[in-house]
Formats: C-alpha cells, sequence, structure tokens
C-alpha cells in the first residue's frame, strides 16, 4: 500500500522541498545567524521602549514615571543601539568571510607559484630581493 521504495536507513525526504532545504542552509551560516539574533535583539528593545511609554503615559504622578524611563526606557534605547552597533560591526565584516571553500589543490596551487614583485613579474625572495 505504502511506498516500497523508501529504504528504512536514508532519511526521508523534506517535506518543504528544495526551499526548505535552502533555507536550513542559508540558517546555518554564522553570519545569518547573528544577523537574525541582533535583530531579534533590537525588536526586543523596542518592545521595551513601547512599554516604558505605555507606563510613563498612564501615570500622572512624576515621581511615578522615573520608574517607568528607568527600567523599560534606558535599557531599550541601550538595547536598540547595542544591537544595531554590534549589526553594523557584523555587516562590515560580510566581504572578508572567503565566499566558497577552499580546497588543498587552491591552497598547494598557491603555495608553488613563486611570488612576483609587481608590474614586471619577476620572481623575489620573501624581501623582494631577486632571487
Amino acid at each position: 500500500m505504502g511506498d516500497d521504495n523508501l529504504d528504512p536507513l536514508q532519511p526521508a525526504p523534506p517535506v518543504g522541498g528544495v526551499r526548505s532545504r535552502r533555507s536550513l542552509v542559508t540558517l546555518r551560516d554564522p553570519g545569518v545567524r547573528a544577523a537574525l539574533v541582533l535583530l531579534a535583539s533590537a525588536v526586543a528593545g523596542f518592545v521595551l521602549f513601547a512599554v516604558a511609554w505605555r507606563g510613563v503615559a498612564r501615570t500622572i504622578y512624576v515621581p511615578f514615571q522615573l520608574p517607568w524611563l528607568m527600567s523599560a526606557g534606558v535599557v531599550g534605547v541601550a538595547i536598540i543601539g547595542a544591537a544595531l552597533g554590534a549589526l553594523s560591526i557584523q555587516r562590515g565584516a560580510v566581504p572578508m568571510r572567503p565566499t566558497g571553500p577552499l580546497s588543498t589543490t587552491s591552497f598547494a596551487r598557491l603555495s608553488s607559484s613563486p611570488t612576483t614583485s609587481g608590474a614586471n613579474g619577476s620572481p623575489c625572495g620573501p624581501r623582494g630581493e631577486s632571487s
């Protein structure tokens, strides 16, 4: 009645197909995960800021407004600033990450090629002297 072709030792095919596999591969990238965590932190900071706004708005007596401002407002602004600052640093570091895997043959080719001095292409030693 069922599909007799399935091997019980093989993992089941993904339910969502190719799209879910791509999203899982994307989520495995540490840069993407860091960006998602930082964006979630920034959203949490905005939520704290909204909570502080609501607490201050419903309190008439000013000395009772200060705890709302100090506990939720200032902390919310600090979380927003820290998360967006870290996100800008993380986004600036993205181009420094390698775009693809380097194989051992790539390293072998790089190590076996002579160092050139530049415009004329002559080989040179580690200090720029001709060998």
